[in-house]
């Protein structure tokens, strides 16, 4: 034996202590690492959970103002959207947490509502409480919205039009900035000035195409279809064409092949009008009961999950997927929904 710098005897290790001391190490490292990406940022509340070491993309297709009943089954008028719904799991006791647009999209975003009304929430980039792109911000990942009917990157409403624009100019195809949600965040807002370089922000519907094939979407994308083609003023057979037309590139991405991330939620603001029944947690949700599907490589198919929802149990389900804690708002208190995944916790 041979003494090293310090005078001790050195012995050889053996090789299967060796090995088990690397492993041991590179689990404490590792371990540490997500510590580290845990840690809550100076002024926030953000939390980064141990659900997914990877962060799924997300897809969000919003759909307004159409009843479950409307939908699920009615394959005569959205036989795409039907044959869908086949594919994976169908959140089947969702009920909108009130009736107006902009409460739903908020809602979803950030657990609550702040002071917004149904048709607005002040100025664009008016709300400055906490939302999923801070969270994202925060740990450097990136959200996109995809927006039929804008003709360039981070175009806002004017004002003077309730936040509406009509790039025919005949009113048949409306843009409803009330349909979105990031637009509203100061988080959102402060992302113009990148545009159209930066990674997070909201672009034209034909941006998609582009970022898709290039791999570049982001972490979280929203896409909001216009007026016409989301069920506010166009028929069940629109809303359906615009599915069909920009889902299946989706589904054929690597995103959403056997080993990929990817997840598409196709989600609605609120029920008809006309449908103001209650339900969901705490059975207080009067928007009515609409349908909330969910699909990808790693959620069930053929699947319906019964579990009393609402648009705070979306907002905690989005927070998970991408690996956060739920903290936004009454997300946290929600029922976890995660056994709709393949494998679930």
């Amino acid at each position: 034996m041979s003494k090293n710098e310090d005078g001790w005897r050195a012995r050889k290790t053996p090789k299967k202590w060796l090995i088990a001391s690397l492993a041991l190490a590179c689990v404490l490292v590792r371990c540490a690492s997500v510590r580290s990406r845990n840690q809550v940022p100076a002024g926030g509340t953000v939390a980064r959970a141990a659900v997914s070491l990877r962060p799924h993309h997300i897809f969000v297709v919003a759909e307004e103002n159409t009843s479950y009943g409307s939908v699920v089954g009615n394959k005569r008028q959205m036989p795409y959207l039907n044959r869908l719904i086949a594919q994976g799991t169908l959140w089947s006791n969702y009920y909108a947490n009130a009736h107006g647009s902009m409460l739903a999209y908020i809602e979803t975003l950030s657990g609550q509502t702040f002071h917004c009304n149904g048709n607005n929430c002040g100025d664009s980039g008016s709300l400055t409480g906490a939302s999923l792109m801070d969270l994202m911000n925060a740990q450097g990942l990136s959200w996109k919205g995809y927006f039929d009917g804008l003709s360039r990157c981070g175009q806002l409403a004017p004002k003077s039009t309730n936040w509406i624009l009509n790039p025919d100019s005949n009113g048949a195809r409306n843009y409803y900035q009330r349909h979105t949600g990031f637009p509203w965040y100061a988080a959102g807002t402060a992302t113009i000035v990148h545009c159209p370089e930066g990674p997070s922000g909201w672009w034209p519907m034909s941006q998609f195409s582009r970022d898709l094939a290039n791999q570049s979407v982001g972490q979280f994308n929203w896409i909001t279809p216009d007026g016409t083609s989301d069920g506010h003023d166009g028929s069940p057979e629109e809303l359906d064409a615009f599915l069909q037309k920009w889902v299946p590139p989706l589904l054929a991405s690597g995103y959403f092949q056997p080993g990929g991330d990817g997840i598409l939620i196709v989600w609605w603001d609120e029920a008809e009008l006309s449908d103001k029944r209650c339900g969901g947690p705490g059975g207080h949700n009067c928007g009515g009961r609409i349908p909330m599907l969910v699909l990808g490589p790693g959620i069930k198919a053929h699947n319906r999950d019964a579990t009393s929802a609402n648009h705070d149990s979306a907002a905690r389900f989005i927070q998970e997927q991408l690996g956060f804690t739920p903290s936004l708002g009454k997300s946290v208190s929600v029922p976890d929904m995660r056994k709709t995944l393949s494998l679930a916790p």
